[in-house]
């Protein structure tokens, strides 16, 4: 519910945003309309205007309603203060049921952890799930105007040259880059650390839990945002398709190399669990890192890499993907474990 409404807020918020140069213009515009209209119904509001205009009388008529209010509001807090403060709150019991359970494996046990442990924090969905969202939004919206998008990228910048799949990776990239609940997983940890280090499961499972919780949320929207591109952009089948490719196998690399910077960058010493998903030098590289590289790729190629035509240079990309994942895997596996024995 927490998440919920504050996306909602960030969502009225950009939308007023957007419109508040007309909505200024046509305030500006009509002035007198509207200071009559706010003078009839809203008066306490249109006195607040005229003593910023330097109006004495307004000013002496707002100074009075407000100390109408803080009288109220003293009033209030005479009566009530005490007992608020020396309220102990009511205890109920609780009837503990016995129900069944079923076994899991190990991993599949701490999986289900960690991904509880993203579901029940709004600090951690909101800061570190931003692009879980954004994704299936830029999906959509791909489906609906990504076409004449593209057609207008290669026409102004060169038809035939496949700039538009390679600057839709690249966007689309940034927009994965957003989603990484993975770099603060092992710090949420905590001082409680200990306790999966005293269970019978080992530090690469730990660890792939964290990695498996980005990798299963974040699939399907990758998926959709994969299939998008390969329906909008123009081009053989061999583009497309390979488009695709290099989105999903840049979804794989992120989420690997996230991991890796949860290990490499981490934190059990904190007080308030924002330090680890919002104050941590791994979510900063993750997000900052992440724009970079797509600004890399669509940089790269459009100064360069335009000879070698768009099928090849995303080929290249995959490739790159692939290798880097696999690298930063191996680099986690023997990093992990010693940092776990070390915590």
């Amino acid at each position: 519910l927490v998440v919920l409404i504050a996306l909602a807020g960030i969502g009225l918020y950009y939308c007023f945003y957007f419109k508040a140069q007309t909505v200024i213009r046509e305030l500006i515009a009509n002035a007198s309309v509207y200071g009559e209209k706010i003078k009839g119904a809203a008066y306490l509001l249109y006195r607040f205007g005229r003593a910023g205009e330097g109006d004495i009388v307004a000013a002496l008529v707002l100074c009075a309603a407000v100390a109408v209010l803080c009288a109220v509001v003293w009033l209030i807090l005479k009566k009530t203060f005490l007992g608020i403060a020396t309220m102990t709150a009511t205890e109920t019991k609780k009837v503990c049921k016995p129900r069944k359970t079923k076994a899991h494996s190990p991993l599949l046990a701490l999986y289900s952890k960690d991904l509880r442990r993203f579901t029940s924090s709004p600090n951690y969905m909101l800061n570190c799930g931003l692009g879980l969202l954004l994704m299936p939004i830029a999906a959509v919206a791909l489906f609906i105007k990504g076409g004449d998008i593209a057609s207008a990228i290669d026409g102004a910048l060169g038809p035939g040259q496949g700039l538009s799949a390679v600057f839709a990776y690249a966007a689309i990239f940034m927009i994965m880059s957003m989603f990484d609940p993975a770099v603060p997983s092992v710090s949420l940890e905590g001082k409680s650390i200990w306790i999966p280090r005293s269970l019978p499961v080992t530090a690469r499972q730990i660890i792939a839990s964290k990695l498996l919780v980005q990798l299963s949320l974040g699939i399907l929207p990758a998926a959709l945002c994969a299939a998008a591109t390969a329906v909008i952009i123009p081009g053989g089948a061999f583009l497309r398709v390979i488009c695709a490719l290099a989105v999903i196998t840049g979804f794989i690399f992120m989420a690997v190399a996230d991991t890796l910077l949860g290990v490499r960058f981490v934190n059990v010493n904190w007080t308030s669990e924002i330090v680890p998903i919002k104050q941590s030098a791994g979510v900063l590289i993750a997000t900052f890192g992440g724009w970079g590289y797509s600004l890399v790729i669509a940089g790269a190629y459009f100064l360069f890499g335009r000879a070698a035509g768009a099928e090849v240079w995303l080929a290249a990309v995959t490739a790159l993907n692939l290798i880097l994942a696999a690298v930063f895997l191996a680099l986690l596996d023997r990093r992990g474990e010693k940092t776990l024995n070390e915590l």
